[in-house]
């Protein structure tokens, strides 16, 4: 397995599986709708794309949006749901914090709901921690802040 990072050929495949979680556990939201439609804005913006790669096929993805000068936005996460249990979100995971290190950035943020335990389990395990901020503009399913000082 590969980590691949902008690759434009996985872009449709990031937006896929994002748009296939979200639909399944909430509602597609503008904010969700805007990247998705159109992935490559997050480069634009500085920002980064990983996928999780297996013999050409891509398993998982999440992307690292640009959120300041020394910092990013760990966001879109996401596992083909028949490649679950296998550990895959924990390789995008380090992945992500891997390059946010390379890219020198002093903290990584994450938005996400506490409806979703394995993730809140999977971030606190990586060393992300509870902000005390409980909402965000952007995202009506957003209840949780987390930040990782890098």
């Amino acid at each position: 397995m590969d980590i691949r990072v902008n690759v434009a050929a996985d872009f449709e495949r990031f937006s896929a599986l994002n748009r296939a979680w979200i639909e399944a556990h909430f509602t597609l939201e503008a904010s969700d709708r805007k990247v998705l439609e159109r992935p490559e804005v997050i480069v634009e913006q500085g920002g980064y794309i990983l996928t999780l790669v297996d013999e050409g096929e891509v398993l998982g993805c999440c992307a690292l949006l640009k959120n300041g000068i020394d910092s990013f936005e760990l966001a879109k996460m996401a596992v083909d749901p028949a490649h679950q249990g296998r550990g895959l979100s924990h390789q995008l995971m380090t992945a992500s914090i891997d390059l946010a290190r390379e890219l020198n950035a002093v903290r990584l943020d994450l938005l996400t709901s506490s409806r979703l335990e394995r993730a809140l389990a999977l971030y606190r395990k990586h060393g992300f921690t509870v902000l005390p901020q409980r909402c965000h503009p952007d995202y009506a399913r957003c209840d949780v802040i987390m930040q990782l000082a890098l």
